[in-house]
């Protein structure tokens, strides 16, 4: 017998029919100004062996409309959410925009398993890709968007992925990624945490928050983080997103990783790669921290490379504008019991025209 709970929904603008829990709204002159998908797959409580049930959640949100049927911001959400007792979870949230609008997107997959089995993984995977080919930044910016991923079971290997793409002419890009896994959350035999976040931007102006976290509680831990940045610094209109509106005569991108990989009994391992290019004017990166790796008893390893290129302004790696209070740029590797820890980085600043530090 069929022992998977699954829900599908598709949104797909290049498709007649679409499929599950769907929704689109529009503006009083009738054009199209959201789209909200949604798949949520829960264990079968009322079967005899329900706790025993897989559970699978798939939603795919596809919008390549004509921008004069369009607001001038349209909004995507995409959600993909899966919630199992003695058996693996998995969701999955995948979104694709593109037009000539501002676009703000958000995408989130949330696997839970309570407590889940020894030998399944719960997996969260959001993916997200949006473009917009706007000759102008208005109020909202090119592109704003939110992606988030989160795995959590009691035992097995959990894993969460999170993935997002933005691309302007000479708007903002502004995205936000969170990654988080969670494993062996209630001691019940060892868990796995992997968790992965990716961040790219590429526009007139870029602003980029990359998170991940993965936790076990009795296993091993690992994270990794890649933030990748390009601005032609060819902006124009009002707003190049957080971080640049307070100067937006001169910061091109900004970029800010946050990344902890904690375990109470097993190995934990952290590493990040943070690459931006500004063509024209200047590029910030801000690690706090790029990867840190702690575990009570195991071995620790922690390690990064930052590089910062900005062919006719300044380039700088930390908080040199004492902007962010708290932020700082390190990687850090602790052990807080038996066992050894590592940690390592590598910064490099280009600036051949100006200042790099």
């Amino acid at each position: 017998s069929n022992r998977t709970v699954k829900a599908v929904s598709r949104f797909d603008s290049r498709l007649p029919d679409q499929i599950g829990d769907n929704k689109m709204y529009w503006d009083d002159d009738g054009s199209i100004k959201g789209v909200q998908v949604n798949a949520e797959a829960g264990y079968a409580d009322q079967h005899p062996e329900g706790p025993e049930f897989k559970t699978v959640a798939n939603s795919s949100l596809v919008f390549t409309y004509p921008a004069e049927s369009t607001a001038n911001m349209i909004a995507l959400e995409n959600h993909a959410g899966a919630d199992s007792k003695l058996a693996p979870a998995v969701a999955l949230a995948s979104t694709y925009g593109e037009l000539d609008r501002s676009i703000r997107g958000v995408t989130n997959a949330v696997a839970t398993s309570r407590p889940g089995k020894q030998y399944g993984a719960t997996v969260a995977k959001a993916e997200q890709v949006q473009i917009s080919t706007q000759e102008e930044s208005l109020d909202y910016g090119g592109v704003a968007m939110t992606t988030a991923a989160r795995a959590e079971a009691g035992q097995g290997v959990t894993v969460a992925l999170a993935r997002a793409n933005g691309e302007t002419k000479q708007a903002g890009v502004t995205s936000e990624v969170r990654s988080r896994a969670n494993a062996a959350r209630w001691y019940m035999s060892p868990g796995h945490a992997v968790s992965g976040a990716i961040n790219i931007g590429h526009g007139g102006r870029v602003s980029a928050y990359t998170e991940n976290r993965a936790r076990s509680s009795l296993g091993t831990a690992q994270g990794g983080l890649l933030a990748r940045s390009i601005a032609t610094g060819d902006f124009s209109g009002k707003y190049g997103g957080p971080g640049l509106a307070d100067q937006a005569d001169y910061t091109s991108i900004q970029s800010v990783t946050d990344q902890k990989v904690d375990n109470d009994a097993g190995n934990a391992a952290a590493g990040y790669v943070q690459l931006a290019r500004a063509y024209d004017e200047t590029v910030q990166l801000v690690n706090n921290p790029g990867a840190a790796a702690a575990t009570a008893v195991g071995n620790a390893v922690a390690g990064g490379i930052s590089l910062a290129l900005s062919d006719h302004a300044g380039a700088f790696i930390g908080d040199y504008d004492n902007e962010f209070d708290t932020y700082e740029n390190d990687v850090a590797a602790t052990s807080r019991g038996r066992g050894t820890a590592q940690a390592g980085q590598i910064n490099i600043a280009l600036a051949p025209d100006d200042n790099a530090a």
